[in-house]
């Protein structure tokens, strides 16, 4: 009896086996925030570095006006030859918008700037969570 039991907590644990491993890199946690009051217009929100890649987990807009706003990556202050990272969304007074994850989820190519593009009438403020490397 004794061997019998011992033989099946042996299979058993060949059943069971090592824990699986997780597959691809490492994921990057944002650890910078930056805020800003927007006016009409594009702003440069995080200046880009040579060879550095920023990473984006979200972003916040708190909107006081109506009109639209997009977050997005490119060259020099005014992000020019631009890649979106939001949708142009529809602002209006009052009106809040929340699109954040703890971890990275869209990279500039070495180099880009991130900027916010906002038509409408009066200031809006926004916060973008990113990791910079």
């Amino acid at each position: 009896m004794k061997r019998l039991l011992l033989a099946l907590g042996f299979a058993l644990s060949l059943c069971i086996g090592a824990q699986a491993q997780p597959v691809g890199p490492a994921p990057f946690y944002c650890n910078k925030v930056q805020v800003n009051s927007l006016t009409v217009g594009t702003t440069q929100l995080i200046i880009g570095v040579a060879n550095q890649v920023i990473t984006i987990c979200g972003y916040l807009w708190d909107e006081n006006a109506n009109g639209t706003a997009q977050i997005v990556f490119g060259t020099g202050a005014s992000c020019t030859s631009s890649t979106p990272i939001s949708t142009n969304t529809t602002t209006s007074v009052g009106g809040h918008v929340v699109n954040r994850i703890a971890t990275g989820y869209i990279s500039s190519a070495p180099g880009q700037s991130v900027c916010a593009i906002v038509t409408g009438s009066n200031p809006l403020n926004t916060e973008v969570y990113y990791f910079q490397q």
